[in-house]
């Protein structure tokens, strides 16, 4: 009797330290880990996601993943991988007008992306995805000379009149309720317009205010809206 209760005190002992051990484990990887759900391969896996789930939605983490790998790929000389890994940089999540912004690093391919959508009160989304560029002040890596996103068309600087020239230099300009490129003009054939898109109802306002702060007039160019928001 004496081994057979001491056997039942072990096994016990054993099983409490196995909690004590694995259920920390456990919890670990079910927090800091994540999979992306419906996309298999193709994405750019954000490691520090779940830092930032109070704000968004896992669905909403894993059509940004696959977004902004379609567009790295379209940025990379070399042979694309299936997956990339990317953090979301320090300091650079914000939530404005609903807008929720924030730039990915890429430190394999060495470049980074803009991402903003608008969300509801819920987390819902109310717009798709923007994958952009980064401007000049916000890259840590070396610029890419030819940047291609979802929201802008390369304009080479040169082919441009003079008039639009001095703007072209300046772009893009984005903000988070704006991106300011270029697209092709809807009233002179082969002319250049500024296109702006917007993902909040004040984003339009915003985008003139931060050309008028350069000291443009967006009275004396053709602008272009596009309607960011769903």
């Amino acid at each position: 009797m004496n081994n057979s209760r001491r056997n039942k005190f072990i096994v016990i002992l054993i099983l409490v330290v196995l909690c004590f051990i694995v259920l920390p484990v456990i919890f670990y990887l079910v927090n800091n880990i994540h999979t992306s759900q419906g996309t298999g391969d193709k994405v750019i896996i954000i490691d520090n996601r779940n830092s930032y789930s109070s704000a968004v939605r896992s669905e909403t983490f894993n059509a940004i993943e696959s977004a902004s790998y379609a567009t790295l790929v379209l940025n990379i000389s070399t042979q694309p991988e299936n997956t990339y890994h990317g953090v979301i940089r320090d300091n650079s999540f914000k939530v404005a007008d609903n807008t929720v912004s924030f730039i990915i690093d890429v430190p394999t391919t060495k470049t980074s992306w803009y991402i903003a959508q608008t969300v509801d009160n819920d987390k819902q989304p109310l717009s798709d995805v923007l994958v952009r560029c980064v401007v000049k002040e916000e890259s840590i890596y070396p610029i890419l000379e030819s940047c291609v996103d979802s929201s802008s068309e390369p304009v080479e600087k040169g082919s441009v009149p003079e008039k639009i020239s001095s703007i072209v230099e300046q772009l893009p300009l984005a903000g988070p309720s704006y991106y300011i490129t270029t697209t092709n003009s809807k009233v002179t054939e082969g002319g250049t317009a500024l296109l702006v898109t917007y993902y909040t109802v004040n984003g339009q306002q915003n985008a003139l205010n931060a050309l008028q702060s350069l000291g443009f007039n967006p009275a004396e160019y053709e602008i272009i809206y596009q309607n960011g928001i769903l």
